[in-house]
């Protein structure tokens, strides 16, 4: 809460299964915290910005989450961010460390939730080190009251032959940016970052990525979608980077976005930077509106205009929820979905709508270019 462990809200150490280590920082023995001293990179390397800087110099009580080689965990490990309010305005800043061992593999919650009453600013960042093999599931839920302002960072390092996939869902928040770098260091590397943020009134939503290939046969993929409604804003910044050496890359960057009003905004900036021969990458990115004849379609069968905006809305974000495996982690997601705005195409199946109306609704995409 607020950046601080709370051990009472915590699983039992006794729960915890054998090759998985959780502790905080602060009860390091002497000598262990040489071992952590990459991940506060900054005086070496310099910052990117103030705010990664600040969390270096100010986060309370960092938690490690450490895997041995080999090590499989069955169930999630979640990690929730509590933002309680405790002064007009009041800082947070989480941090957390993930060390995953040479063929390990888990998978990794971080919901990010606050209380209201009162302007808070997160601050977080979340560092995550894969051996050779490892393998990670990563999900990003940040459904933060919307008088918070949210701002996280996420850092990952790929070793040879590892994969990491992470899936951001962003409704929160009255300003909500999410950071991404991966850096892409051994050989065989892959690497997935799968997003969708929803904007509303007076809310902004921000999305900057940066994937890194440094090492050969390399591959990654970004799909990133918006939905953007009233005077809401989103923007995505995304750029891969291959450098000299990295041949066999593969890079694939899609971004879409979806409008609801003429006062709805998207700056959409995609890019490549290649320093490589024999390499696959692709790029591009669309901003539009509902598909108007779908719309037509929706509303000749007495369904409302907001009522049919919002199952296109669906529609265009049942992509994204399909990334998810039947279960809790997929439900959570519709019912997030839900809570801002955005209908479910599965109760809709459910209901008398005909089939033909679901399809079209499933159909729905963002037409390029329209605006």
């Amino acid at each position: 809460m607020n950046g601080w462990l709370v051990p009472d809200w915590s699983t039992p150490a006794l729960s915890v299964p054998d090759g998985l280590t959780i502790r905080r920082l602060v009860d390091s023995t002497p000598g262990a915290e040489v071992s952590l001293e990459p991940y506060w990179r900054g005086r070496s390397h310099g910052y990117p910005h103030l705010l990664r800087a600040l969390n270096d110099a100010a986060a309370p009580d960092p938690v490690i989450i450490e895997l041995a080689p080999g090590c499989v965990v069955d169930d999630p490990i979640e990690v929730v961010y509590v933002a309680q309010p405790e002064e007009d305005p009041c800082w947070a800043f989480p941090r957390l460390i993930v060390t995953v061992g040479a063929g390990a593999k888990a998978t990794l919650v971080e919901s990010y939730v606050s209380a209201s009453g009162g302007v808070i600013v997160g601050n977080g960042l979340t560092q995550v080190e894969l051996g050779s093999g490892a393998d990670v599931l990563h999900f990003v839920f940040q459904a933060e009251d919307r008088e918070s302002l949210h701002l996280s960072f996420l850092e990952a390092r790929l070793g040879e032959s590892s994969r990491f996939r992470s899936r951001l869902l962003a409704t929160g928040a009255r300003v909500g940016r999410h950071e991404v770098e991966v850096l892409l260091a051994g050989r065989g590397g892959t690497v997935e970052l799968d997003g969708l943020f929803v904007s509303g009134e007076s809310q902004q939503h921000d999305n900057v990525l940066l994937v890194t290939h440094a090492a050969p046969d390399c591959t990654s993929r970004q799909i990133y979608k918006g939905i953007v409604r009233a005077d809401g804003r989103g923007v995505f910044n995304g750029r891969v980077d291959v450098r000299p050496g990295a041949d066999g890359t593969e890079a694939r960057q899609v971004n879409k976005n979806l409008l609801l009003s003429d006062q709805a905004e998207v700056d959409a900036r995609p890019r490549l930077e290649i320093h490589a021969d024999d390499v696959v990458c692709t790029h591009g990115a669309a901003v539009g509106g509902v598909d108007p004849e779908a719309l037509f379609y929706l509303r000749s069968r007495a369904i409302s205009e907001e009522r049919a905006q919002a199952l296109l809305a669906a529609g265009f974000a049942r992509e994204f929820l399909d990334r998810f495996a039947p279960g809790p982690l997929r439900e959570r997601a519709g019912r997030q979905l839900r809570a801002a705005g955005i209908a479910s195409l599965e109760l809709e199946d459910e209901k008398s709508e005909s089939a033909t109306t679901a399809w079209m609704v499933k159909q729905a995409v963002v037409p390029a270019g329209r605006h």
